[in-house]
């Protein structure tokens, strides 16, 4: 349900995309550079930002490298899956990532659209470092110098490694004399993730919103920003 809901918001950004605010020509401006957010990843505790060119060489294509910053709680994510049920981890995750696009811009298509449709396909990578207090397994060295597992209240620590891909279908708009932009997105991906712990079991691998999350995923997204030239 939490899921759903979450969904249902990215959802009505998109519609926003769509509404009208300029007609579409036969071809998009050229040499055009814009500077993006994705304010959605915020709950994850993830820092995304985004720079998209299109240049003149490429006539209605784009290229987007999207920097992933991540720090702070899990506790957003963990809301959506059975750690919500367990005793406080004051687990928090640290992590890096990239994401690379290729956009194909349609200014033929619903012509009486007025906002600018495109087609994108992408790779991604991220990096997280996720630290957890919790009862596990640890080895403690003993009084006749040997090592014993212990069941106790310890420091723990998941790393993951997470390649992605994803095809996407997206509109932008632009307001107060076309500075402001509005992108959203949808689409399928797909996420193959690695991952060691120093904790019995992996834990952070439950579903398409967790770091360690592999498999299939439909995608809703939105971005704003601002044109820089």
């Amino acid at each position: 349900m939490k899921i759903i809901c979450w969904s249902a918001l990215l959802l009505f950004g998109l519609i926003l995309t769509a509404s009208p605010a300029f007609s579409q020509s036969d071809s998009l401006p050229s040499g055009e550079l814009a500077i993006l957010l994705s304010p959605q990843h915020l709950f994850l505790r993830g820092y995304h930002l985004a720079v998209e060119s299109k240049p003149k060489r490429l006539k209605n294509q784009g290229i987007l490298f999207s920097a992933r910053l991540y720090n702070g709680s899990t506790r957003f994510a963990d809301q959506f899956t059975k750690r919500e049920e367990e005793p406080e981890d004051f687990s928090r995750v640290k992590g890096l990532g990239a994401e690379l696009q290729h956009r194909f811009y349609l200014p033929h298509l619903f012509r009486h659209s007025n906002a600018h449709h495109y087609l994108a396909y992408g790779v991604s990578y991220h990096h997280f470092n996720i630290d957890f207090e919790k009862e596990g397994w640890v080895q403690d060295l003993g009084p006749d110098g040997l090592w014993y597992y212990q069941y106790r209240y310890s420091n723990f620590t998941e790393k993951i490694n997470r390649l992605g891909a994803i095809a996407l279908f997206g509109t932008q708009q632009r307001y107060f004399s076309d500075r402001i932009l509005t992108d959203g997105s949808i689409g399928i991906g797909y996420n193959h993730s690695t991952a060691t712990s120093t904790f019995h079991y992996l834990r952070f691998d439950r579903n398409l919103l967790d770091y360690g999350y592999s498999g299939f995923y439909f995608f809703l997204g939105f971005k704003i920003g601002v044109i820089l030239r």
